[in-house]
């Protein structure tokens, strides 16, 4: 396996190249048109999400969790269930760490945005808001609370980190030999020596003094252990399975592939930091007998642009690691991660900040469900006592986990009941209810899920009804002459 590599993938394979997700130049005043979606209060500093000392752009992070909700409030919405909701803040926020990464990307390459592009992104946002001008767009912003000098700051920061994408982008130049590459598959040791913030271990030098050891007969299995902190890498001695093409930053694997067997690299330096690698087997994929090697190279490009940007990334996140305090995105972060104790004492912070919310207790529930059933359900009992002071906070998922542990440990009844109470919370909602169904069938209820699967017809039927007659209320149009 490529150990270094894929251990380090986290979260990010939305990137996507040649645009951001956020809407550009726009963004800033949709947040103040959220409409139904959650409503997220600004996160002390002490309290947010942090790339190294780098804050998370809080910005972008209620920017796209704006966006990420709006699908679900749509045509009457769907009543999510609080693990979903937390799914969605989370990509919100891997998407804004991305942005945050890429700007700091573009700063420590000094790109600066031009007056032209700057005045370029205002006409963009005056044809989007249908204004006339800048004075337009200076009222429009004082309406919505938002100083033209931050919105100005904001657009900067889009041209920049856009400008660096395509930067990271245009870097890559591939060649017939990349192409013949692509039918090639090499088996790698590795050693990586990674920045430091202690002055004092420049990594350069000591990848140069491993290159020397090498040089002289040393054993790279014996490097490797005086070097490397993780022990399955010392085990495996730094192996790295079978690489394939775009797998490697650009550097590494233009060096990597051009190796015979036994052979090793001059320490090269990437995103990461310096690496060695040794070439310790080879093998040819099937190939056709001809090759436009022209048009290859132009179906290979998009996958060695996207990969460009993913290492740049995740390299970035290697030397200054996520650290995500807010405790109601904390506790994904760490599940995510595997540590689920962590994940525990998240979502025992959330229920001290949120005292009278059920949603952090079932949340919790499902982290015991696997591990311990009765806590499980007693996080559930919690829940529901804070659901009969405030029934409006009542959904459906809690009861259908409710169901399902009451039935694993036989009492159907209580389990009926409480699957019963999940559909007639749903009874209002097309979307749920036809969750509802799959989630029968799935547990082979065919009563219920027929149950529910005509309540949901019903409930359509009368919403078309409804748009018909809606519809015929309207006046007609002239045509045109």
């Amino acid at each position: 396996m490529l150990k270094f590599f894929r251990n380090h993938a986290v979260a990010i394979g939305w990137v996507i190249v040649g645009s951001f997700v956020v809407t550009m130049f726009a963004g800033a005043l949709l947040m103040h048109n959220a409409g139904d979606a959650p409503q997220v209060t600004d996160s002390p500093k002490d309290n947010w999400a942090y790339v190294g000392n780098v804050p998370v752009d809080q910005i972008r992070f209620k920017e796209l969790l704006t966006q990420s909700f709006a699908p679900y409030t749509q045509n009457g919405g769907l009543e999510l269930d609080p693990q979903m909701v937390e799914l969605l803040q989370y990509s919100a926020l891997m998407q804004a760490v991305q942005y945050t990464i890429l700007h700091e990307g573009a700063r420590s390459v000094k790109i600066k945005p031009t007056k032209q592009e700057l005045e370029d992104a205002l006409q963009r946002v005056y044809i989007q808001y249908d204004l006339k001008d800048k004075k337009a767009l200076k009222k429009t912003l004082k309406e919505n609370n938002y100083p033209y000098d931050s919105f100005v700051s904001y657009l900067e920061a889009d041209i920049v980190s856009q400008k660096f994408l395509t930067y990271l982008q245009n870097s890559i130049h591939l060649t017939s030999q990349d192409v013949d590459n692509s039918y090639v598959q090499i088996r790698l040791q590795h050693m990586l020596f990674k920045p430091s913030d202690n002055a004092t271990e420049d990594p350069e030098s000591k990848a140069n003094a491993a290159a020397k050891k090498l040089g002289s007969g040393s054993p790279f299995e014996a490097i490797l252990s005086t070097v490397a902190t993780d022990p399955s890498v010392i085990a495996s001695g730094g192996d790295m399975g079978w690489v394939g093409i775009g797998m490697l930053p650009r550097e590494l694997e233009k060096a990597a592939f051009s190796l015979e067997k036994g052979e090793w690299t001059q320490p090269i330096k990437t995103h990461y930091g310096y690496h060695i690698v040794k070439l310790t087997d080879r093998r040819t994929m099937e190939r056709p007998s001809s090759i436009n090697y022209e048009t290859e190279k132009a179906q290979l490009l998009p996958k060695y642009q996207q990969a460009s940007v993913e290492l740049f990334i995740k390299a970035f996140l290697d030397r200054y690691p996520l650290d995500v305090k807010d405790p109601i995105l904390a506790a994904y972060h760490h599940k995510s991660q595997g540590n689920m104790t962590a994940a525990v004492n998240a979502y025992q912070a959330q229920i001290s900040q949120s005292p009278y919310d059920p949603r952090p207790h079932y949340l919790l529930a499902h982290v015991y469900a696997g591990i311990d059933p009765q806590k499980s359900m007693d996080e559930l009992k919690k829940a529901k006592i804070k659901i009969e002071i405030a029934p409006d906070l009542d959904f459906a998922a809690l009861h259908l986990l409710d169901g399902d542990l009451l039935r694993k440990i036989g009492d159907n009844a209580a389990a009926n009941a409480a699957y019963d109470r999940a559909i007639r919370l749903a009874e209002t909602q097309s979307a749920t209810l036809g969750y509802l169904a799959s989630f029968f069938k799935e547990r082979q209820d065919t009563t219920r899920a027929v149950r529910v699967s005509q309540l949901k017809l019903a409930l359509d039927a009368k919403a078309a009804l409804t748009a018909s007659a809606n519809a015929e209320k309207m006046p007609e149009k002239a045509l045109p002459r």
